[in-house]
């Protein structure tokens, strides 16, 4: 990415933001019905910034509830 100094903008990236979290959850399945919840390519991102999300919007004195796959 051009001019990339270790910081973004999640506006860049909001637009896909859905479909991304969608996909990766996808995987995670795939993987654990597999019985490979580990396997490459596999990633945890979408529960993390799922949480962060939930979150953000909760305000910080909320502790967000796990989300759902």
């Amino acid at each position: 990415m051009a001019g990339y100094d270790k910081k973004v903008e999640f506006s860049t990236y909001e637009s896909g933001y859905g479909d991304a979290v969608l996909r990766a959850s996808r995987l995670q399945r795939a993987c654990d019905a597999d019985n490979e919840p580990r396997r490459n390519p596999s990633t945890g991102v979408a529960v993390l910034t799922e949480i962060i999300r939930q979150y953000s919007s909760a305000g910080r004195d909320s502790t967000p509830d796990q989300p759902d796959d």
